[in-house]
């Protein structure tokens, strides 16, 4: 998939809610996924429990998208979000709406 194409994908998505399965958030390899949601904070701050559900299907970009619930420990609400791993040295700086994302200090 060119750049132009992914631009244009993202585009489309960006009218639906970041991490739902239309507007999955994007990382590259299982590890990139780990860092995001290590970094997933609730409106308070707090880090959030979450577990992976699985893959659940094709995502926008034509990848294999994994569900994660995720529990607001403040609150014990459940969500889930939806994680596309395929999107190489991609380091996604969205968060899912009322959450924070800690910023990244990758070099």
């Amino acid at each position: 998939m060119t750049d132009e194409e992914v631009a244009q994908i993202a585009e489309k998505a960006a009218s639906y809610p970041v991490g739902s399965r239309e507007n999955p958030i994007r990382t590259f390899q299982p590890s990139g996924s780990e860092f995001y949601l290590q970094r997933l904070r609730t409106s308070s701050g707090r880090p959030l429990q979450y577990r992976r559900r699985g893959s659940v299907g094709v995502g926008p970009y034509d990848n294999i998208l994994d569900e994660y619930q995720i529990r607001d420990p403040d609150s014990n609400d459940m969500t889930s979000i939806f994680i596309d791993m395929y999107h190489m040295f991609y380091d996604d700086a969205r968060s899912p709406p009322g959450l924070q994302l800690l910023p990244s200090r990758k070099k």
